[in-house]
């Protein structure tokens, strides 16, 4: 059993993202960061993050293990997911059918020429939006009432990486379409 409930952890953040442990996200009143190696993935999140979490993940497929030094790796996440299927004997797309809450657009990576103008491009065209909040955390995020989107730079490549979700399909392709047509202009 306590296989499956971690099964159902990393599938969770496998498919749906990080957004699915975005409420833990809040520190306790005596939160610490832990003791983490210098220029660690960690260190970009303090104090955002609570260090007890067991699983936090993104959607590029970045999967940070507490019990295992809080590395990234795809992996191990593999594997948990493997042994749990292993099992039970329904298959995949059933067990996080269940848990698919929102409508989103993979990332969507484009090529441009100046990463930090098309950000600000972006961030301008929802400044007078109604409901919009932003966050500059790990790049540009943008959240209305029923979405939210997340465009950042590429550390290696001239790329600006793009995701989206919303409540449902004609909201996410409406946003994610016009995220791009500024990004891509």
């Amino acid at each position: 059993m306590r296989l499956c409930f971690r099964l159902l952890a990393v599938v969770v953040v496998c498919v749906l993202g990080a957004g699915a442990f975005a409420q833990a996200r809040i520190p306790g009143p005596n939160s610490q960061a832990p003791n983490l190696e210098p220029n660690s993935p960690f260190d970009k999140l303090v104090p955002t993050v609570t260090y007890e979490l067991v699983l936090p993940g993104e959607h590029s497929a970045h999967y940070y293990f507490r019990d295992f030094w809080r590395a990234d790796t795809g992996m191990l996440a593999a594997m948990h997911v493997l042994a749990a299927l292993g099992e039970q004997q329904r298959p995949l797309s059933e067990l996080v059918a269940e848990y698919y809450r929102y409508a989103d657009s993979g990332e969507i990576n484009s090529t441009v020429a100046d990463q930090a103008d098309r950000t600000r491009a972006v961030r301008a065209a929802f400044t007078d939006e109604p409901g919009v909040s932003f966050d500059e955390l790990d790049g540009l995020t943008v959240s209305g009432p029923d979405w939210w989107f997340n465009l950042r730079a590429s550390n290696t490549e001239p790329l600006l990486r793009l995701n989206v979700e919303a409540r449902d399909a004609a909201t996410m392709a409406k946003l994610r379409d016009q995220v791009l047509s500024i990004v891509r202009g």
